[in-house]
């Protein structure tokens, strides 16, 4: 058989819930801490990301180059001509990365 609680006993539970919920908010708020970095950072580099060759490779079928595939420092260009379903041509296109970072420093301040 199921005992059921009277309306004194349940508002002392709500009453108690509400308590744990306040002790809560009180103990949160007493251990936060706000936490402040600021600081600068100066970086020098030389920034040199550059194509330096493409060469079209034929996997299947009989794909031809349209036009021959061409490049500079930052654009490469090249056009397929796909004669057949299932023709498949792949253009390998190789980066130099000569890029450095010649000093960095970081200053932290609190």
């Amino acid at each position: 058989m199921r005992r059921r609680l009277n309306s004194r006993q349940r508002n002392y539970i709500i009453a108690g819930l509400c308590m744990i919920l306040v002790i809560m908010g009180v103990g949160y708020a007493a251990f936060q801490s706000q936490l402040k970095i600021s600081g600068t950072s100066n970086v020098t580099s030389n920034w040199s990301v550059k194509i330096t060759n493409i060469q079209s490779k034929v996997i299947s079928g009989t794909p031809t180059n349209a036009l021959e595939p061409t490049h500079d420092d930052t654009t490469a260009t090249f056009s397929t001509r796909l004669t057949s379903p299932g023709d498949t041509m792949q253009y390998d296109v190789t980066v130099s990365n000569g890029s450095r970072v010649f000093k960095s420093k970081w200053r932290r301040s609190r």
